[in-house]
């Protein structure tokens, strides 16, 4: 008996053990999601990070994610841009016809820095406490510093601008309309001109990044997707590098190398954030995504990342460790209620369907082929759908499509449907109506 009482005993301590070792694993596991957006308008734009919060913009809001919650840092209708990190915030905001820039800690206040007439302007760069932000006539880069401000010449309109730590680089357009890449630090008396990027127009997309140790990318895609990529020094001395190809829409660099929002090819490649080594090599792919035309944006301090995904119905905010983050798109088929339909006398193929997930914004097109009877096409389609929720797609035949029905009595229809964020391919008996 009582070498029961001790199996008993020891069975209940290694309950016990087991429950406060899942709570414990459960604990530690890194949550992914921080929140979820309703409408694909409200996506979360990751802009930085202050300790352990994710800074995202949201529209006109800037919103801060972390353990204690969710919390608004900014609310105003004119706001542009936004930049956090290391415990400042830069923003531009439209107010009167003006485009101020604002800066100052992640808690306010945010005094005005300077203010232009309203027009297209660049988001500010950070570079530690230093905010930089190209002046009213876009032929200088201001520094603004505790200690006060500085003005360099930029060698040009500056078109594009990055900074990391105390290192600044941007690109800029000289009279000739060449683009220019230039670079400096703190212990620069002046900026150093790196390379040509390439004739500028002004439908022209220039990006640039820089680190610490002297690495700088440009690269440059016009309208007609002629793009140049640069990648000059490397931290040994290596000499410049130019590719023409897809370059990456956003490049931030890390210790081990970089991390780069690609935007996919004509021929259907995704859209991806990828995470490079100093040769080039891929070590993983964070996420993808299966809209190509646009490069998502997201944000790491080397340490972390975070960025914003499609869900089936809006998005979600997710972050994780950069080393081991691989973020993916949910699932979201939409499948028909039943396997047979009738179609009406009018000619009229009503589908009932479903998403078990919820789906949203499909107007891509329906596509519904008939056999030997022909194919129909609708090109205006919306599908706006909660979880488990079901609701119908229509098709309207043609008078000969019509005639061939009836006379056989029935047949086997293939729908495609061609959305956005969704692409769903289903057989269905289609009868004639008696």
């Amino acid at each position: 008996m009582r070498g029961a009482r001790i199996t008993v005993a020891q069975a209940r301590l290694a309950g016990l053990l087991l429950i406060v070792f899942v709570a414990l694993a459960c604990e530690s596991a890194p949550a992914a999601e921080l929140a979820r957006g309703g409408a694909f308008g409200a996506t979360f734009e990751p802009i930085g990070f202050d300790g352990t919060d994710v800074i995202v913009r949201q529209e006109q809001r800037v919103l801060a994610f972390g353990p204690a919650g969710r919390r608004v840092v900014v609310q105003d209708a004119g706001l542009r841009e936004a930049v956090a990190g290391g415990g400042t915030l830069a923003l531009v905001r439209r107010r009167g016809g003006r485009d101020e820039l604002l800066a100052g800690p992640i808690g306010g206040p945010w005094p005005v820095l300077l203010s232009c007439p309203a027009g297209q302007r660049l988001a500010p760069a950070l570079a530690g406490a230093v905010v930089l932000w190209p002046a009213c006539d876009g032929l200088r880069v201001l520094a603004f510093a505790p200690g006060g401000q500085v003005a360099y010449d930029a060698g040009g309109r500056v078109r594009a601008l990055a900074a990391d730590g105390d290192r600044v680089a941007w690109v800029a357009e000289d009279a000739n309309g060449e683009l220019r890449v230039f670079t400096r630090g703190s212990a620069d008396p002046a900026a150093a001109f790196l390379r040509h990027l390439g004739v500028g127009a002004q439908d022209a997309l220039v990006s640039v990044a820089v680190a610490q140790d002297g690495r700088v990318r440009a690269s440059r895609t016009d309208f007609n997707y002629e793009t140049t990529c640069t990648t000059v020094g490397d931290g040994a001395g290596a000499q410049p590098r130019v590719r023409k190809d897809h370059c990456p829409r956003r490049v931030t660099f890390t210790a081990e190398g970089s991390v780069e929002s690609q935007a996919g090819d004509g021929d259907g490649a995704r859209a991806a954030i990828v995470r490079r080594s100093r040769s080039g090599a891929v070590l993983s792919t964070i996420a993808s995504y299966a809209d190509f035309a646009i490069a998502r944006p997201f944000a790491t301090d080397g340490v972390r990342i975070a960025t914003s995904l499609s869900t089936c119905r809006g998005s979600r905010l997710v972050a994780d460790a950069l080393a081991t983050a691989r973020f993916t798109k949910p699932s979201c088929p939409i499948r028909p209620t039943a396997r047979s339909v009738t179609a009406t006398r009018a000619g009229v193929v009503r589908i009932r369907v479903h998403c078990a997930q919820g789906c949203m914004g499909v107007a891509g097109g329906m596509d519904l082929r008939l056999g030997s009877l022909g194919r129909v096409f609708t090109s205006e389609t919306f599908l706006d759908l909660t979880a488990g929720r079901s609701g119908h797609i229509a098709f309207r035949l043609s008078r000969g499509q019509l005639r061939g029905l009836r006379r056989r009595g029935a047949v086997t229809g293939r729908v495609s449907i061609i959305g956005y964020e969704h692409r769903t391919n289903f057989t269905m008996r289609v009868r004639a109506s008696r």
